[in-house]
């Protein structure tokens, strides 16, 4: 079967799996959970795309550009990490690492924007953030 390198958004949806929208006009590029590799919902990647009988399927071999840097989301305790972030969006990971201390005055719950700093670099990665206010 021919493949063929594409480029495109990725959109994941909340069950997993992912759609790139095609910047060659043609029909979008279904990407299994397994084939996403470290792409997040957003990023910019390149797809190896093949035909299916419902359009196209691939898997993701780069990430051209991470998606915007920026997230709301609420502070939760997380007993064998102490606390984390969890996106307000469920396209994207569960929860990610606070890199530095949690500012005073921030609790458990409380709703916090925050910037990514560092993305997956495999699969099972965790990404990690900061929070800004």
């Amino acid at each position: 079967m021919p493949t063929s390198l594409v480029r495109g958004v990725l959109y994941i949806h909340a069950r997993g799996f992912g759609f790139e929208s095609a910047d060659d006009g043609g029909p979008e590029v279904f990407v299994l959970n397994p084939d996403l590799g470290p792409a997040m919902h957003g990023d910019r990647v390149e797809v190896e795309a093949r035909p299916s009988p419902k359009g196209r399927e691939g898997r993701i071999v780069g990430i051209v550009e991470r998606r915007r840097a920026r997230l709301v989301g609420a502070i939760h305790a997380d007993y064998a990490r102490g606390k984390v972030f969890m996106p307000g969006d469920p396209r994207l990971p569960e929860t990610m690492r606070i890199l530095d201390e949690v500012p005073s005055g921030i609790d458990v719950g409380d709703a916090v924007v925050v910037e990514l700093r560092e993305f997956p670099q495999s699969r099972d990665d965790v990404p990690g953030v900061v929070v800004l206010e």
